[in-house]
């Protein structure tokens, strides 16, 4: 008898499924009952095993937490701050043995933690700022780590200088005196040695270098000689030399002369750090450059040409002064994030005609332009931002006017470009004349209020995609896309 119906049930399951076979899964509801759920603005990083992360499972309040993709795997790391209190653990930095953070265990203040990822292993570092001070010392710009180190940036006497710590409160003092540079995006793991922009009250802000040691700590190359200083931003690794924009003209050019950030790469050295392609001359108007990405390749960014009409146009490079170029030119279109894809790059773009939709640019002007219309410009937002790739696909957040903010996916054609899965089924499109129903930065639904950082909120592991989802019943929590469930 069953054999005889099987055909059917077959036909009504690939009808009823959606294109993934629900490829994403709540991992734990880690706050049963929790209207909020578990996790709200929350860093997650990959330590270990894990993915490491701040969470709320309604009695402990905000805790250290991890994961390993199981329900069973998925523990609060430590109480650090008894009962229902919240100890608040941010700025997640991994090092090689140990994971740095900053946590309030109710009796020091915000002060710099690391755990081994028990509980028995989780312990304050050093207290920095003594007392229960919430306005705490550390100045949360940390700068990365080299080997098992942390360098971090820590305000003393309304000073804001270069520290470094082992993991231990011996280990954890006073690097050099510079003045760190602000910004996640201002530092990057090169050779062993970590780079950043930093002033060390001479050469202005510059680019430096550092092993984790006080002698191994130098300036890389003083780009704008003098006190003035350049602005660095976008340092990415690229064909085994670092690529960052870099603008030396901000502070020393006369008011209206044009201005704005080269391509420049160095190989760790002063003499091998030079400039590829000054930018100015080609665009002649003030412009700023963004978003420096690397798919195959190619690098590709974007520049804002700022003249009575503003304008977007999309640049590709191989590395060298000839291989770097306009691709194309889109007239009166906002370009927000680029994502890469094979040796395309993906991002949104936002012009009159279309509102915000997902663009595609293959380097070439023919191949360089609107994907898919997810929405029309009024029933709703159209794209979000990228959540991450998996193989040949990237999953991203976006909303088509229908089903509210979803999960989306992309092979980089139109037909593969589609909805992945409708985590919450009663999810409404969001009005465009209401300003909190922004796109959710790389989050599939978290809240109605945009979130800073859209690269915090997830974390591409090697067992799948994680990242925050609310499917309108649980809350905020932990969802995962396994690897192997994508073809």
């Amino acid at each position: 008898m069953l054999l005889r119906f099987l055909p059917l049930l077959i036909i009504n399951l690939l009808v009823l499924s959606p294109a993934w076979s629900q490829p994403a899964k709540m991992v734990k509801d880690a706050n049963p009952g929790g209207g909020w759920g578990a996790i709200w603005n929350t860093r997650m990083v990959r330590f270990g095993n894990a993915i490491y992360f701040m969470g709320d499972d309604g009695v402990h309040g905000s805790e250290l937490w991890k994961s390993n993709g199981t329900a069973i795997g998925t523990v609060m790391v430590k109480d650090i701050n008894p009962g229902k209190e919240s100890s608040r653990p941010s700025r997640l930095m991994v090092a090689t043995n140990q994971l740095f953070f900053v946590a309030d265990d109710g009796v020091h203040g915000q002060e710099l933690w690391r755990t081994d990822g028990t509980a028995a292993g989780t312990r304050l570092v050093k207290e920095l700022t003594p007392g229960n001070n919430e306005e705490s010392a550390i100045s949360y710009e940390s700068l990365g780590t080299v080997g098992s180190t942390l360098l971090f940036g820590f305000v003393q006497n309304y000073e804001n200088r270069l520290w470094l710590s082992d993991g231990t409160a011996a280990g954890t003092l006073m690097l050099k005196n510079l003045e760190p540079g602000l910004g996640v995006s201002g530092y990057i793991n090169y050779k062993g040695r970590l780079y950043f922009s930093a002033n060390d009250g001479v050469h202005g802000k510059e680019l430096w270098q550092s092993d984790g040691t006080v002698a191994g700590t130098t300036l890389t190359k003083d780009l704008t000689p003098g006190e003035v200083g350049t602005v660095i931003s976008d340092m990415i690794v690229f064909q085994a030399k670092l690529y960052f924009f870099a603008d030396t003209t901000y502070q020393n050019n006369a008011k209206g002369k044009p201005h704005g950030s080269g391509l420049w790469q160095s190989d760790g050295t002063a003499t091998g750090t030079g400039q590829v392609y000054d930018i100015k001359p080609a665009v002649k108007a003030l412009y700023n450059v963004q978003n420096l990405t690397r798919a195959g390749d190619r690098l590709y960014f974007h520049l804002i040409k700022q003249t009575q009409v503003t304008t977007t146009e999309i640049w590709k490079s191989d590395g060298t002064a000839g291989g770097t170029g306009l691709v194309k030119a889109i007239d009166k279109a906002g370009v927000y994030a680029l994502a890469p894809l094979g040796n395309s790059v993906l991002f949104t773009a936002k012009d009159p005609a279309h509102g915000m939709q997902l663009w595609k640019s293959d380097g070439t002007p023919a191949g360089t332009g609107l994907l898919k219309s997810i929405a029309d410009s009024k029933s709703g937002f159209g794209i979000g931002f990228d959540l991450g790739v998996i193989k040949s696909t990237l999953f991203f957040s976006a909303d088509d006017g229908v089903h509210g903010i979803e999960l989306w996916q992309t092979d980089g054609t139109p037909a593969g470009t589609k909805l992945s899965q409708d985590i919450d089924p009663g999810n409404p499109p969001q009005p465009r004349i209401t300003p909190t129903s922004q796109p959710t930065h790389g989050l599939v639904k978290l809240t109605r209020q945009p979130v800073p950082n859209p690269k915090q909120f997830r974390v591409l592991s090697t067992d799948g995609l994680y990242f925050i989802a609310d499917d309108g019943v649980h809350g905020r929590e932990l969802y995962r896309i396994p690897y192997n469930s994508v073809k």
